[in-house]
């Protein structure tokens, strides 16, 4: 596995995502892409780093901390 390999900004949108439990369908919605286009950006994470499912994906996504914490987006 090579997390080091650096994500693009999206990517990194994807797997925080994926992180957090949502579906391709929901991660199309949120960020405004074709479900397709989830689906290939899936597909170039897991080939950067080295794994073959979508719940490596998510659980190394949290554990490198690409979720962002509710409280950290809200800004008063």
């Amino acid at each position: 596995m090579n997390i080091q390999t650096k994500l693009s900004g999206k990517e990194t949108e994807v797997a925080g995502l994926i992180a957090k439990g949502y579906k391709d369908v929901e991660i199309a919605k949120t960020l405004f892409i074709s479900q397709r286009r989830v689906g290939e950006i899936v597909f170039n994470i897991k080939q950067k780093w080295g794994i073959q499912s979508r719940v490596e994906l998510g659980i190394i996504a949290f554990e490198y901390k690409l979720i962002q914490s509710p409280l950290a987006r809200t800004k008063s």
